[in-house]
């Protein structure tokens, strides 16, 4: 059993929180006496799960859940697997140097040559700086900005649709 099968069967109703199952109530303390709701997760990506009910504080890993309830996890160790992975569109952009207006603007910004020659920031030959941002070598995401002062009602920046999301950046 997989934690998306054990969710349809011991977990209703339940809510998907990013890399989260969260079922109305906790399966073990089923909310107490004020009847809680919402303090046990489920993780679909480490395989754990916790109540953040003080009494309850029941915790422990995937297959020690299945064990509780009479059922045996698959032998997986990802069962990210289940869930399709969201595809992503490579930006088809071509990132120019950086022109010295860029550059000026720029350094008005305290951001110096060597750091925009680091970064691979350019210009999109239309006054826009490209800040593009890459994994593993591939470029996966592009954001944009005027090279100058945005005025008010004006989109200070905006992206290159259906990139891959950045974190941490």
């Amino acid at each position: 059993m997989n934690v998306y099968e054990f969710a349809g069967r011991y977990l209703q109703p339940y809510a998907r929180k990013g890399d989260e199952i969260i079922p109305k109530l906790c399966p073990f303390c089923k909310g107490g006496s004020s009847k809680d709701k919402e303090t046990f997760a489920l993780s679909t990506r480490n395989q754990t799960y916790n109540c953040k009910r003080g009494t309850c504080d029941a915790h422990g890993h995937f297959t020690e859940l299945c064990r509780h309830f009479g059922e045996e996890a698959d032998k997986e160790d990802n069962y990210e697997i289940f869930k399709p992975k969201k595809q992503y569109k490579k930006p088809d952009i071509e990132v120019k140097p950086a022109t010295s207006v860029v550059e000026d603007y720029l350094a008005l910004r305290k951001i110096s040559k060597e750091t925009i020659e680091a970064m691979r920031i350019g210009d999109n030959g239309k006054g826009n700086i490209i800040f593009p941002y890459y994994e593993e070598g591939e470029l996966v995401f592009v954001k944009y900005r005027p090279a100058r002062k945005v005025q008010k009602g004006e989109r200070k920046s905006w992206r290159e649709k259906g990139g891959k999301p950045i974190y941490g950046i």
